[in-house]
């Protein structure tokens, strides 16, 4: 269940009969086994509102899937969010990341060695190419550490938050960084200070908490906060 999407289709195909086959077999032979019962007793929950997934196309999945799968470069029509038309491109896709319901691809553009991201519900075609991606020579994990779902951003900052109500608490059982510290000024509020990279996602984050948080440091980002806030507020009147 938590798997269709992330691998490729020819592997789910390959699966398929095998795990077809320990269902009949368990049925048949073991029909009161508690641990058959597991998949029915537990559950993944997103965080955040149910967003619908958007639509892939299967055979779009499947290409774009086995591409990343055999190392091949991919010929892609993708249509940019602030595009009307479709471009096409040739492109190196280094990778696979489900990111809550949306299906994203780390990819080089042929003649460009940034790695770009591409949303896999935007290529609208494409074609399996018999060149190599590279990919071996590209570490997910480290370009993904380096804030690369962050949606950009290299820069790494002393982040420093005063947190209201209870968030400091919160925010001590699942921390920011491995380096954080919190400190508890006055019953309900904390001072927290860790190293962070600076991203898209970062600062969206901190507008999620809303009253619950200020942004002390480092002071271009509380400008950048104040000023969306302000926005945000004007927008309500």
């Amino acid at each position: 269940t938590y798997l269709h999407g992330i691998l490729p289709d020819s592997v789910m195909d390959t699966l398929r009969p095998y795990v077809e086959e320990a269902r009949r077999k368990l049925a048949q032979h073991v029909p009161g086994m508690p641990l058959k019962r597991w998949p029915e007793r537990v559950r993944i929950i997103p965080p955040g509102p149910g967003f619908v997934a958007p639509k892939v196309p299967r055979p779009l999945h499947a290409t774009v899937t086995e591409a990343v799968l055999m190392g091949c470069k991919l010929a892609i029509e993708y249509r940019a969010f602030d595009r009307q038309r479709a471009k096409r491109y040739v492109v190196s896709p280094l990778g696979l990341v489900q990111f809550g319901v949306v299906f994203y691809v780390p990819a080089t553009f042929d003649g460009h060695g940034d790695v770009r991201t591409l949303k896999l519900h935007r290529m609208l075609r494409a074609e399996l190419l018999d060149e190599p991606s590279g990919i071996e020579h590209f570490d997910l994990d480290a370009w993904l550490e380096a804030g690369g779902m962050g949606f950009g951003g290299q820069e790494r900052i002393r982040l420093v938050l005063r947190l209201f109500d209870g968030m400091g608490e919160r925010l001590k059982e699942t921390p920011l960084g491995p380096d954080q510290v919190v400190v508890e000024e006055a019953p309900g509020v904390h001072r927290l200070e860790v190293t962070v990279i600076q991203t898209v996602q970062l600062e969206r984050w901190l507008l999620g908490l809303g009253k619950n948080c200020t942004v002390e440091h480092p002071t271009s980002l509380r400008a950048e906060i104040e000023s969306e806030l302000f926005v945000q507020g004007h927008r309500y009147h």
